[in-house]
């Protein structure tokens, strides 16, 4: 197996070097204190884990949103919920309009948005993950802007 080769983070490649064989490695060429030496494998492993943490923890404020349950059904049992004559949506059901909110626009980026970007940019994919991360946060104001500015034509009425 090949491993991907990292720039970014080259100060952790020092744990995979050995400095004294007598005194790092067991007679069966295995490492004699594990936390001191460590393979290329678990370093590459390490990298990628540290790549991936700034796009997890845009997720975080996704979940803590959704796991909110309190305050959007205090909010919603204010709301008119009549859709048709005698069609009322029920309390519990309005957490589930943001997950298929998120659910359909992932799909809409994925499957329309990036392949019509990355037929400008001449690449496989719409840029690297920090930009898309950035033009999601972007489409993310937009969309709060907007909540915004339909909450206040609400209050009005």
């Amino acid at each position: 197996m090949k491993l991907p080769l990292f720039h970014n983070y080259r100060y952790l490649n020092k744990a995979c070097i050995i400095r004294n064989r007598e005194k790092e490695l067991k007679a069966d060429g295995s490492a004699s204190d594990p936390w001191s030496l460590c393979s290329a494998l678990q370093v590459v492993v390490l990298k990628s884990l540290i790549e991936l943490l700034p796009m997890w923890s845009t997720g975080i404020m996704i979940a803590v949103t959704i796991s909110q349950h309190t305050f959007p059904m205090l909010q919603t049992s204010t709301l008119n919920r009549c859709v048709i004559e005698n069609f009322d949506i029920p309390l519990a059901s309005f957490g589930l309009f943001g997950i298929l909110t998120l659910t359909i626009w992932l799909t809409l980026y994925d499957r329309v948005l990036v392949p019509r970007l990355s037929k400008h940019k001449k690449n496989s994919r719409s840029g690297d993950w920090s930009e898309n991360l950035h033009w999601c946060w972007a489409f993310h104001l937009l969309l709060g802007h907007c909540h915004n500015c339909i909450g206040g034509e609400d209050k009005k009425e």
